[in-house]
């Protein structure tokens, strides 16, 4: 049965390379196919743990018999048009691409969701890719609505992605 847990540093490499698998099976065909394939298990192990030593970052993990099987990631929004001490970000949240639509992402966003409520927020925000049909549609199923926002997440030179901002009121 899988189980939730805190990530700890020394899941930082099994994070970046589930993280990894993920984007190639998501955006293959979006992004072009040699930046897919250039990623770097040991580049994205870097940035990941470098997210664990910003103490208001969140990182909880989905994993069955020692397996990860999906992360999410959150904490107060990093965006310049919200009160951080209002808004709270699901920065990000990936299960294996084998295992989507098997129930693993629901406790994960549930979880997020539940931390910022505790915390005190009143709304939560994500930025998706627009593109990404499966991706809306679940966050649409647990209330999540387009606020109107758009930006372009810049991966590398000539490489980005529009994405769309969706928001929630967080239950206290």
């Amino acid at each position: 049965m899988p189980a939730l847990r805190s990530a700890r540093r020394t899941d930082a490499a099994a994070v970046a390379a589930l993280h990894i698998a993920s984007w190639r099976a998501t955006y293959r065909g979006q992004l072009p196919d040699a930046f897919l394939d250039y990623q770097s298990l040991a580049e994205r192990t870097a940035e990941w743990e470098a997210r664990f030593g910003v103490p208001e970052t969140h990182l909880l993990l989905v994993e069955d018999s020692e397996t990860l099987l999906g992360f999410a990631a959150f904490g107060p929004s990093r965006d310049a048009d919200a009160d951080p001490r209002v808004v709270w970000q699901l920065y990000n949240l990936h299960v294996l691409p084998e295992r989507r639509g098997g129930g693993l992402g629901l406790p994960l966003f549930q979880a997020a969701a539940d931390q910022g409520a505790r915390e005190g927020r009143e709304r939560l925000t994500l930025w998706v890719v627009e593109q990404n049909w499966p991706a809306r549609r679940f966050y649409q199923r647990q209330g999540m609505h387009p606020d109107g926002a758009t930006q372009l997440h810049q991966l590398g030179p000539d490489v980005g992605l529009r994405e769309v901002r969706y928001v929630r009121t967080l239950e206290a």
